[in-house]
């Protein structure tokens, strides 16, 4: 896994797909260079372009998120707070990018991405993707209004990775494996991922036992098909968590 996105589709104004001249750097003054700003495009296979668009303007979004869950939760809970962690690093960039097929028409769309951290935080970023559904669903109509509007972005509809997750203290969340078992090569529980990073400090331990409890213990949440976590059930008792064994091996924070 590489990381996750929020993408927030929409339509670009005709000034951001105009070629436009970008301002002169002290090397460009020195070589005679005028760089233009505009869309440019990539070409992926033999009839894909990605195109993607300067999007500066739309980096405050990113600190508009980390506001908005500071102020979600009066009484966080430790994974809660992991993800507080992992979202006051440098994780977050924001793309305007745009995709065409052969001759089709592009369609835009602003790409709201978290960094897995090099494949240390995987679960991390899903949760911070479901977390910015969550945000953009709330706030959706103040965003426009306040960032994509005067950029020059009209946005008209999202997608996000539909995961669902499970509390486990402070080794974070758990993405629920919907369907196919995780892995058997990756060490840890079969049905329910956690970051790499908090893998890594269990390293040398042999956890089998406990990881085969976690499995059989929250089969029902597995069957459930619901989130839980803080956004989607602020009043979950946590208690049948905190008494597997694993959460009892948990490192210290």
């Amino acid at each position: 896994m590489g990381g996750s996105a929020l993408l927030i589709h929409g339509t670009p104004s005709a000034n951001l797909l105009t070629p436009r001249a970008a301002p002169r750097s002290l090397t460009d003054r020195l070589l005679g260079r005028h760089p233009m700003s505009g869309p440019t495009e990539t070409p992926i296979g033999r009839d894909h372009v990605l195109l993607e668009i300067p999007s500066g303007p739309l980096r405050p979004l990113a600190q508009d998120f980390r506001a908005f869950v500071e102020r979600a939760f009066d009484n966080p809970w430790p994974s809660t707070e992991s993800i507080r962690d992992y979202l006051s690093i440098d994780v977050i960039t924001t793309y305007l990018r745009g995709s065409r097929d052969g001759n089709e028409a592009p369609g835009w769309y602003v790409q709201f991405t978290f960094s897995a951290c090099a494949g240390m935080a995987d679960t991390s970023a899903e949760v911070a993707a479901h977390w910015a559904e969550i945000w953009y669903r709330r706030t959706g109509d103040e965003l426009a209004a306040k960032y994509f509007r005067p950029f020059g972005f009209t946005p008209e509809r999202i997608d996000a990775p539909a995961h669902r997750f499970v509390p486990l203290g402070r080794l974070g969340y758990a993405l629920i494996h919907d369907g196919e078992e995780a892995d058997p090569e990756v060490p840890g529980s079969r049905y329910f991922a956690l970051d790499y990073s908090v893998l890594e400090t269990f390293d040398g331990e042999d956890l089998t036992r406990e990881w085969q409890e976690l499995d059989t213990a929250l089969s029902d949440v597995r069957a459930a098909g619901v989130c839980l976590c803080q956004f989607c059930a602020p009043a979950l008792d946590r208690s049948r968590f905190e008494r597997l064994s694993i959460m009892k091996r948990q490192p210290p924070r």
